[in-house]
């Protein structure tokens, strides 16, 4: 008997793992640190989001600039919260990749992308509630070489991250 097909976001926590055991072994320990990766501190505090129907996408957000579409977006819609992490992409041909990414959540942790035309097949990210942190013109939180170091290092701040989406069984 054969085991049923992984959901996209099973496939996506999977690959997160696949990903921060790869980065254990090549790139050895940080004592001391919070959380030694960036796929670390995702396992450690992501949540999974629900995708909202295609009619729910913001109009007019540049290609390729999906930290600051989202921190913007966000930041002009009362309830919704800027979240960045890795989102499940298919590419075609019954393939997948995952990209880090940045969208926008309602309070009922469902996804408002509003950088890709379709959107992701699974999304797994941090939702972050303090404005102050979301990156209004600039790279993501996570994902500029200089911006994750403090949050690794030391963890985001107290009552940084929304209760919003649903933890994953594998984190």
């Amino acid at each position: 008997m054969t085991a049923p097909a992984a959901t996209p976001e099973e496939r996506l926590v999977g690959l997160v793992h696949e990903l921060a055991g790869r980065q254990e072994q090549h790139l050895g320990e940080h004592p001391g640190w919070a959380h030694q990766t960036r796929e670390h501190l995702l396992l450690a505090l992501g949540r999974l989001f629900t995708i909202a129907p295609r009619s729910h996408r913001p109009i007019g957000m540049p290609d390729h600039r999906c930290y600051e579409n989202a921190a913007l977006y966000a930041s002009g819609t009362p309830g919704l919260m800027y979240t960045e992490g890795v989102a499940l992409v298919n590419t075609g041909n019954g393939r997948h990749i995952h990209l880090s990414h940045a969208w926008a959540v309602r309070p009922d942790g469902t996804v408002i992308e509003p950088t890709w035309d379709e959107p992701g097949r699974a999304y797994f990210g941090l939702p972050i509630t303090d404005p102050v942190l979301w990156p209004l013109n600039a790279d993501g939180l996570l994902s500029a070489f200089d911006k994750p170091l403090p949050p690794l290092r030391d963890g985001l701040p107290t009552g940084a991250l929304g209760a919003v989406g649903r933890r994953s069984v594998r984190s």
